[in-house]
């Protein structure tokens, strides 16, 4: 699993899926088979986040404009 040190430091979310991640990328195919992912549910982003630094190319959005403003911000950046 890759190692982001900002992870821990993603804005809390209601419901947020941070506990889930290591669940949720044990059951998809890496990206070499499936290059992109989609996280329709957006929330804090640590599910998208995490997508990126796993090499996949991630399309994300969610109904709150907090969290499409931190999706641009965390997921669109490349540094």
């Amino acid at each position: 699993m890759a190692n982001l040190r900002f992870f821990d430091a993603l804005p809390a979310y209601y419901g947020g899926k941070r506990k889930l991640v290591k669940a949720i990328f044990k059951v998809a195919p890496p990206a070499s088979q499936a290059p992109t992912f989609a996280d329709a549910f957006l929330g804090g982003g640590a599910v998208s986040v995490m997508a990126k630094a796993l090499g996949y190319r991630v399309l994300c959005n969610d109904i709150a404009q907090r969290s499409y403003i931190v999706g641009k911000a965390l997921v669109e950046n490349n540094r």
